[in-house]
């Protein structure tokens, strides 16, 4: 994994979508999030993106808020698509 800064530029969020995160946790830009929770219910929340980075392989965005998220579980990032949270639930 090459790390720009402490923001993750590759993994399992890809090139496009940490590109994305990091321009927002540079910028400190109000986003709109739709991530599924851990019951499957699809969430939104406004909120500004503190930090991305990886653990134990997975990669996690930290909401200002303190909500951390596994990025694999993000929908969207202001009607970007992000990934298929179908796919990590697999």
């Amino acid at each position: 994994m090459t790390m720009h800064g402490n923001v993750a530029q590759e993994g399992s969020a890809g090139w496009s979508a940490s590109g994305l995160m990091s321009e927002y946790i540079a910028t400190g830009r109000l986003a709109e999030v739709v991530f599924l929770d851990p019951s499957g219910q699809i969430i939104t929340v406004h909120d500004r993106l503190r930090d991305l980075f990886c653990r134990a392989g997975r990669d996690f965005l930290l909401l200002a808020q303190g909500l951390m998220l596994p990025v694999d579980h993000i929908i969207t990032l202001d009607g970007r698509p992000v990934a298929s949270p179908l796919q990590s639930r697999s």
